[in-house]
């Protein structure tokens, strides 16, 4: 198993600034670290992944969805999810990361309405950590469907 740390805790644009940071993680044994990606160029991204390849760090990106929202229901904002989505995919590449996370299906703050959709036989509740507490709509409709599927 391998142990990452998210820079999220210090801040959204990683920079030289936050190196002695890196370092100390690296110092204390983390394999790698989430970095976030708010801001930037693939270029920026790529110079980072090698510094932190050099010191023997693996990194992953973790973002947000910013410029659109994939479950809103105007169009416009809606066709600028797939140009974020493929801004955060180039920056995790250029990283050298393998993994990008993050909730990147829509804008912080920004929920759907709807909570849990699937009670379970017994009464238990099926959820999606906070993200259907919160109403992910996309979380929601699979676990609708799971739910239809099953019985």
């Amino acid at each position: 198993m391998k142990l990452g740390f998210n820079l999220l805790l210090w801040t959204t644009h990683v920079t030289d600034e936050h190196w002695p940071i890196i370092e100390r993680l690296k110092a204390t044994g983390y394999d790698g670290i989430e970095v976030p990606m708010f801001e930037g160029t693939p270029d920026h991204y790529e110079k980072l992944g090698r510094r932190l390849r050099d010191i023997g760090l693996e990194a992953t990106g973790v973002g947000v969805m910013a410029g659109g929202s994939a479950i809103s229901p105007d169009y416009v904002q809606r066709a600028g999810a797939p140009t974020h989505l493929n801004w955060l995919t180039d920056c995790t590449a250029a990283l050298g990361g393998m993994l990008v996370c993050g909730p990147f299906h829509q804008p912080l703050g920004e929920f759907s309405g709807r909570g849990p959709l699937y009670v379970a036989p017994g009464g238990g509740t099926v959820a999606v950590g906070t993200f259907t507490e919160s109403g992910c709509q996309p979380l929601d409709l699979l676990l609708a469907d799971l739910a239809e599927r099953s019985s």
